[in-house]
């Protein structure tokens, strides 16, 4: 086995016990897999973020400074904070207040001096489009009955 195959083993039962740590019993095979590739895709970009903080302070190796900085910046990009005591006490206020039930026949319309498009030209609209799709049906009856060309 190459010595990359003994890492992923590792990696692979320290993922497992981790799992077993937690509680979790019953899982499937995959998950293990993909867990390993979320590790080491994280492992890479935050190495590959590390390096670019190395090189721009013009330091020859990574350092410790450099693997913090990247897992900050990354912590930072990823996780959001809780909102403020004001903005929960806000929502809760707001949450009491009761949402008013839309009329049962169709659905609701705004207000007239909020449509584009003000409701007689809608019927205009409607009226115009029946009159197309009754046309066409007068045209489809009318129409002689075509078939398919069989050496097309």
């Amino acid at each position: 086995m190459a010595e990359g195959d003994d890492s992923k083993a590792r990696d692979a039962k320290m993922i497992k016990e981790m799992l077993e740590s937690m509680g979790v019993k019953d899982y499937e095979h995959s998950v293990i897999h993909q867990f390993q590739e979320v590790y080491y895709r994280t492992a890479m970009e935050l190495l590959t973020d590390a390096q670019r903080y190395s090189s721009h302070a013009e330091k020859p190796i990574i350092d410790r400074a450099d693997v913090q900085l990247a897992i900050d910046s990354r912590r930072y990009l990823n996780v959001t904070q809780p909102p403020s005591l004001e903005v929960l006490e806000a929502a809760m206020k707001k949450s009491t207040t009761a949402v008013p039930r839309p009329p049962s026949e169709g659905v609701p319309l705004p207000p007239e001096e909020d449509m584009l498009v003000s409701s007689k030209d809608l019927e205009e609209i409607q009226k115009k489009h029946l009159n197309e799709i009754t046309e066409k049906q007068k045209e489809d009856e009318n129409a002689p009955a075509s078939f398919p060309n069989p050496s097309a």
